[in-house]
């Protein structure tokens, strides 16, 4: 790994609605947040971090305005 990209992958069950966009913020190097846009129009955030979980990604949870 080495810092480098490693390619695409499915984080858990989640599926963004097509032609819309992914963002992803790091808050340190050990935590990571994605936010979609779903098919049903709303925006889902899934987490992951280092020592939460034993490293494995959680959610999607939808963010309600």
């Amino acid at each position: 790994s080495s810092g480098q990209w490693r390619g695409w992958w499915k984080i858990l069950n989640g599926a963004a609605a097509a032609g819309s966009g992914v963002a992803a913020v790091s808050r340190d190097a050990n935590k990571l947040d994605v936010f979609m846009i779903g098919n049903d129009g709303a925006v889902w955030t899934a987490a992951w971090d280092a020592n939460v979980s034993s490293g494995q990604w959680r959610g999607w949870w939808r963010v309600e305005p």
